[in-house]
């Protein structure tokens, strides 16, 4: 019956659908392994290219180096926790200022939030990780245009 099919949305090996954010880069800033293997997992089935650093001042230098478009952030991190982290990222003379860091922490209470706000932080998503949450918030960032790809030169 002449009828055109849209192209299938991108499949996952499980046949899982990607998410239309697939293809970021994004850094995790986590110091526990456990939590570590598991983000990773999880990002990497929905499509993400992701590293991994284990405290605040890894996070630093590693915005610095590499063009994320998102960074997930723990809170409660040896050297530099991810509140001071964030506050420094936000204070850089680059691009790197603008990337989306979206909190990971057990403390959901209000006041919270109110702190990762303060320090500049755009999402926030609690622990342990849901992973329909965590794709949710990733989404909204971006949708929120708090992005900036940089131009491919």
């Amino acid at each position: 019956s002449g009828q055109q099919l849209a192209p299938a949305p991108a499949e996952t090996p499980e046949g899982e659908l990607l998410p239309a954010t697939a293809g970021l880069r994004i850094l995790v800033a986590e110091d526990n392994n456990v939590n570590q293997l598991l983000i990773r997992t999880l990002l990497e089935r929905a499509g993400y290219y992701v590293d991994l650093v284990a405290d605040g001042v890894e996070a630093l230098r590693q915005v610095q180096a590499v063009p994320y478009q998102v960074v997930l952030m723990d809170m409660q991190m040896p050297v530099m926790d991810g509140l001071a982290a964030t506050r420094a990222i936000r204070a850089l003379h680059s691009d790197a200022a603008a990337l989306p860091i979206i909190a990971m922490t057990a403390n959901v209470l209000a006041e919270d939030r109110a702190a990762c706000a303060a320090a500049g932080m755009n999402g926030f998503i609690g622990k342990p990780i849901n992973p329909r949450s965590l794709q949710q918030e990733i989404e909204r960032v971006v949708r929120a245009g708090r992005i900036r790809i940089r131009d491919q030169a």
